[in-house]
């Protein structure tokens, strides 16, 4: 599913000849085994030409052809790696060994021209497709120390974002911090919440690193997503068996990846829509920041399970799992206790966490954002019957 194929010989050459070094860096695919045969060969010879040394196993021919062996299998054996995916990323582990291979070729050639011409060859090769990458690694590396002679900006940088503090120094998008702190700033610590795609009937990549940032854990089992596994019928049957004993109050759907194709099978869709036909059964869009979509659970399923919970646990007070600081729980029922103004995207308040009540305006029917002014402008809002209420307004 997540495989990539071989680049073509004839675009290498062309983007060598354009000098397009982001691509020439697929060469890579070529030049481990490459290095790896040519080990073996030298290794071969050597053993040809000093057959009657090598029974000395401390001697120099000895020892130069189990480093030639050794190095040149590991050049083959970290290629392997590449074969499911083959682009210049998961190769990088052989090309290191096959810069060993090569310098050990052209020092224990000396005197056959054929032999170091073809090793330093190979070691332009490879040092061609290590253009691109070697820029990019030295342009962040001297960034970083560029951040890090600044310990002034380096203190202001890692502690001025309240409520992404678990990740340090770690950079987050813009949007992505957003949608964090907004689900940590609505929910316990304790609260599980699921962090899915906006489709999940054809997946490239997820964003895992969501929960540990926010410091809340998958209300499924699932966090980490597959093309061919999170898109079959099975496992999000079983993600919805999941989700639906969980009932988590918050989801996260991210659309960041939705318009990625890879030449594989990622790119063709399973036809599977059972986990997106129940996240727009039971949940409402609830807030929007860039790539990131927040949905809350209904309030017809919110109230199914606070009469499951008041059933379970009749005349007992606390704080409600569910609500959070939504409402409290008496021997009355459910009583609101929080009544403060509603966050947006653009601005996100310090303090006591805004209820996620605060978001949405309540209905006889489905909740109704908040954020919009008119129902005509809320394009998630489905509509309301004669009879029901119009959004309320912003409380000061």
């Amino acid at each position: 599913m997540r495989s990539l194929p071989f680049p073509s010989l004839p675009a290498l050459a062309a983007d060598l000849v354009n000098l397009r070094w982001n691509r020439v860096k697929d060469g890579a695919a070529f030049l481990p085994p490459l290095a790896g045969l040519a080990a073996f060969a030298v290794a071969l010879g050597l053993v040809g030409r000093h057959s009657d040394r090598i029974r000395d196993k401390a001697g120099p021919e000895s020892l130069r052809i189990g480093a030639l062996l050794l190095v040149g299998g590991l050049c083959v054996l970290f290629y392997v790696k590449g074969l499911v995916r083959m682009s210049t990323s998961h190769v990088t582990l052989a090309i290191v060994p096959a810069f060993l291979v090569v310098c050990m070729v052209w020092q224990w050639t000396t005197g056959h021209r054929l032999v170091q011409a073809l090793a330093l060859g190979l070691f332009l090769a490879v040092g061609l497709v290590c253009v691109d990458p070697a820029r990019i690694v030295g342009r962040t590396l001297l960034s970083n120390l560029r951040w890090m002679s600044r310990p002034g900006q380096v203190a202001s940088e890692c502690g001025s974002h309240p409520g992404t503090d678990r990740v340090g120094c770690f950079r987050l998008a813009p949007d992505q911090r957003e949608a964090i702190r907004f689900v940590r700033e609505r929910t316990d610590p304790d609260e599980r919440i699921f962090v899915g795609l906006t489709r999940h009937d054809r997946i490239v990549f997820n964003d895992v690193l969501f929960y540990f940032a926010s410091g809340r854990l998958s209300a499924t089992k699932w966090h980490h997503f597959d093309p061919g596994l999170q898109t079959t019928l099975a496992i999000q049957s079983e993600m919805v068996s999941e989700l639906e004993h969980a009932r988590p109050r918050l989801i996260v759907l991210n659309s960041e990846w939705e318009d990625l194709r890879e030449p594989n099978q990622s790119a063709e869709s399973s036809g599977v829509t059972i986990l997106d036909e129940y996240i727009r059964t039971h949940y409402v869009r609830a807030a929007t920041f860039g790539g990131y979509q927040i949905y809350l659970l209904r309030r017809s399923d919110r109230e199914g399970i606070d009469r499951d919970r008041l059933r379970d646990r009749p005349g007992v007070a606390g704080t409600s799992a569910i609500g959070g600081g939504l409402t409290s729980l008496s021997r009355r029922g459910w009583a609101r206790r929080d009544r403060v103004p509603v966050a947006d995207s653009g601005h996100m308040s310090s303090g006591r966490r805004s209820p996620l009540s605060a978001v949405y305006a309540e209905t006889d029917g489905p909740l109704v954002p908040q954020r919009a002014n008119t129902l005509a402008d809320c394009r998630e809002c489905p509509r309301l019957s004669s009879g029901q209420r119009s959004p309320i307004a912003r409380e000061s």
